[in-house]
């Protein structure tokens, strides 16, 4: 039985200089990406398909179910992100989040670094993606 439950947790998506900004409240089921991914699907034509990157703001419990990181994992190796810079200051469960993200992203060959401050993360995502004046 396929039983489809309602999503747990929700994202704010902005684009700004072929950086994709997402602020990701947790708990996340494979629901949520879902809808996460149909966010960032609606992104294409606002950033450089070769020279973007995201930055992440997990806030809240952020941890994922299992099928979930499996569904966000196949979605990110047919991404062409460049970089992703991830920034703890307002998640509640950091240790976890941060092996979480590392596992996913390391997974699919993506350059990524933690941060707790936003400036820092901007600042060193800047220095991977160039931007169009």
């Amino acid at each position: 039985m396929n039983k489809q439950f309602s999503a747990h947790g929700y994202c704010e998506i902005e684009v700004a200089d072929n950086i994709i900004y997402i602020d990701a409240f947790g708990p996340w089921n494979e629901e949520y990406f879902e809808i996460l991914h149909q966010k960032l699907m609606a992104t294409r034509g606002l950033v450089d398909q070769n020279n973007f990157g995201v930055y992440l703001q997990p806030k809240g419990e952020a941890i994922a179910t299992v099928n979930g990181v499996t569904k966000h994992t196949a979605f990110l190796m047919q991404s062409k992100v460049k970089v992703v810079a991830i920034n703890l200051s307002e998640c509640d469960t950091k240790f976890v989040t941060k092996d979480l993200c590392a596992r996913i992203y390391t997974s699919c060959d993506i350059k990524h670094q933690f941060f707790d401050d936003k400036d820092q993360a901007q600042a060193w995502l800047g220095s991977f993606i160039q931007t169009v004046d």
